[in-house]
């Protein structure tokens, strides 16, 4: 019995790690253009490549984070959804 507790624990951890991964993902232009933007304020101005190359380079950052991020989650829910099902008696996989 505990163990299925954990295992619906665990999924329930995967499905977050995914649904933030995939936030982080969808919102990496936004945190980009932040870092841009607070970049030229601190500097009191600034030129435009500079402020396009943080834009870019926060924003790939994101989405390679956000996306290992939801790769982890994604895989992790469907290992522990199997090792769930294998844990009732009369399950189809087994």
């Amino acid at each position: 019995m505990f163990k299925k507790i954990w295992i619906c624990c665990c999924i329930i951890i995967m499905v977050l790690l995914f649904a933030q991964g995939t936030k982080r993902i969808c919102s990496a232009y936004d945190f980009g253009k932040k870092a841009g933007y607070d970049f030229v304020t601190q500097r009191n101005g600034g030129d435009t490549e500079t402020y396009n190359q943080i834009v870019s380079l926060t924003t790939t950052g994101q989405q390679i984070s956000g996306s290992i991020m939801a790769l982890v989650g994604g895989i992790g829910f469907i290992v522990f959804s199997r090792e769930l099902i294998n844990e009732f008696p009369n399950s189809p996989q087994k």
